[in-house]
């Protein structure tokens, strides 16, 4: 089938990019002709608007695009980052999919884009959530349009050229994601603080953009009040190389997201993690419960409870690298491509009417 894919990066070091890259590479293995337009980095045509531009800009982008259709014919659209959905029209009838992550999936959660966003998904011929956390917070009205099929990892990381990186002491623990409210890095301070308690050498690097430097100043101070100043390092953006090296270091992976004007929808970086087999500890109350198992590939914590939190980060270290990598079967991309190639192949045909959701295991 020819696939017109719309991408806000192919990058694998942001969310939307890394789940774009992987999907893309998966579906060209398995003989779908693709072709993808981004906003930022390689594309196969013309430009698309970043994230936050102007409406003006995204007005002129959907006039460039529907004239670039005109030339065009594609069986399927599927847009992978939400924002670009407000693009429908472009395609003028071209059946098409939108996949759902995180916070997006609730159009009135950024009301700029409300309105656009109802109208893409009223049209849309399915959506697709990458898990139940996510669908679950999908407005009422279109649980019938909705497929979840949880976001795969390619075990082929371990194998990627890597930076050794220097730690200053063990035990290791390692969080990756854009300093945001949303990320829980106060919280998994807080735990940590407890953690140091018993491991007095013990480290936590922060790996992440800063979106938000008035956040990180704030974290940087929670950790100076609670005597960590010297075992909490805030690394910023870093190259793949690197990061891949940070996994390889760390003796724990820790992310303990929140909902706080917003949520994390998956969380990828927990199955890099246990690629390299690392154990990972999550909160709780967040999707972490849909890709952690407990005693298998990491805990889960109490979100609010630092103490809890410490215990989950000991007993996390415990886990067998063996068995955490052995709990990654089924979870590759190329079970997830069978399941994206038949809906392409489904919506094509003819549109998706109040059908009983479908849910894709992650285990």
């Amino acid at each position: 089938m020819k696939i017109l894919l719309l991408a806000e990066s192919l990058n694998p070091q942001s969310g939307w990019g890394a789940y774009a890259h992987a999907l893309v590479d998966a579906l060209r293995n398995a003989g779908e002709e693709i072709t993808v337009l981004t906003a930022r980095g390689p594309s196969d045509g013309l430009r698309l608007p970043h994230q936050h531009a102007s409406w003006l800009i995204w007005r002129l982008a959907e006039f460039r695009l529907r004239r670039w259709m005109r030339y065009r014919r594609y069986d399927a659209v599927h847009v992978t980052a939400e924002v670009h959905a407000q693009l429908f029209r472009a395609w003028d009838g071209t059946p098409f999919v939108v996949t759902v992550h995180g916070t997006y999936a609730d159009p009135d959660a950024y009301p700029a884009y409300a309105r656009r966003t109802r109208m893409a998904f009223d049209a849309a011929r399915s959506l697709i959530a990458v898990s139940e956390w996510t669908r679950l917070r999908v407005p009422s009205q279109y649980q019938h349009k909705i497929k979840v099929i949880r976001n795969g990892v390619d075990l082929g990381i371990a194998d990627e050229p890597f930076d050794t990186v220097s730690s200053q002491g063990h035990p290791l623990i390692l969080s990756v994601g854009a300093i945001k409210p949303r990320k829980g890095f106060d919280k998994l301070i807080a735990g940590f603080a407890e953690f140091q308690k018993t491991h007095s050498e013990a480290e936590l690097v922060i790996i992440g953009r800063s979106d938000r430097p008035d956040l990180q100043d704030a974290l940087v101070q929670q950790a100076k009040d609670l005597g960590l100043a010297d075992h909490v390092r805030f690394v910023g953006e870093v190259t793949r190389r690197a990061l891949l090296g940070w996994y390889r270091a760390c003796d724990v992976f820790a992310l303990t997201p929140v909902t706080d004007g917003g949520y994390e929808g998956f969380g990828l970086v927990y199955l890099e993690a246990n690629v390299f087999g690392k154990p990972c500890v999550g909160s709780r109350s967040s999707v972490a419960s849909e890709i952690i198992q407990e005693g298998v590939n990491g805990f889960l914590a109490n979100i609010d409870d630092a103490v809890d939190m410490a215990g989950a980060l000991e007993r996390a270290s415990t886990i067998p690298a063996y068995q955490i990598r052995q709990s990654l079967i089924g979870l590759t991309w190329d079970e997830r491509t069978r399941a994206y190639s038949t809906l392409y192949a489904r919506i094509a045909a003819k549109p998706v009417c109040d059908e009983e959701i479908v849910v894709l295991s992650s285990r």
